[in-house]
């Protein structure tokens, strides 16, 4: 995609971006994302998530699948969901994933997303009017940006040394709402 950096604010917007595609919630419809208030608790939010709110669109159905579906990805060296489950039934965690896919049979695989989450996305084919102010976060531009808007926010803060895309991109630790923190 064609941009330019903005003079402004050093971002990289996207000039040529007018078709693409979004998965949401049927209830919300395609362009009704969640209002992120800046006093909430960010670690619900996806991971490009602002202030405000934040539209996803991409110029791949696989791509805004799988941007959706990240949510849902084990964390490396996470404790497994079910692995409470598999101790209260006094099995190893292998053993009751087995145990589980035999009781289910053909219901519902490993993995597989339940239809309850399916029927209630679709993927919405969305043609923007015009070009727009779209930026690509990823563009090294962009994070050159970030790191000089808010590099020392995010050091006093967030006790970062460098801001790169790997951080930018990485996902907010979960909490239970409470202030405690559920990723180890």
């Amino acid at each position: 995609m064609n941009g330019h950096r903005c003079e402004t604010t050093g971002l990289w917007v996207v000039d040529d971006f007018r078709t693409g595609c979004r998965i949401a919630t049927t209830h919300r419809g395609p362009l009704d994302p969640p209002e992120r208030l800046a006093g909430d608790d960010p670690a619900g939010w996806s991971r490009y998530d602002t202030p405000g709110s934040t539209v996803y669109i991409s110029t791949d159905q696989e791509i805004a699948f799988a941007e959706v579906l990240s949510g849902y990805a084990l964390t490396l060296g996470a404790i497994h969901p079910l692995q409470k489950d598999a101790d209260f039934m006094g099995m190893a965690l292998e053993e009751y994933l087995r145990s589980v896919d035999t009781e289910w049979g053909n219901q519902l695989g490993l993995g597989a997303l339940a239809k309850h989450w399916r029927d209630r996305r679709r993927i919405y084919e969305l043609t923007l009017g015009g070009t727009g102010w779209w930026v690509d976060v990823e563009h090294p531009d962009s994070v050159a940006a970030i790191r000089a808007g808010i590099g020392a926010q995010l050091h006093e803060e967030r006790g970062l040394t460098q801001l790169t895309l790997a951080v930018a991109a990485r996902r907010r630790p979960r909490s239970d709402g409470h202030g405690v923190r559920l990723d180890p």
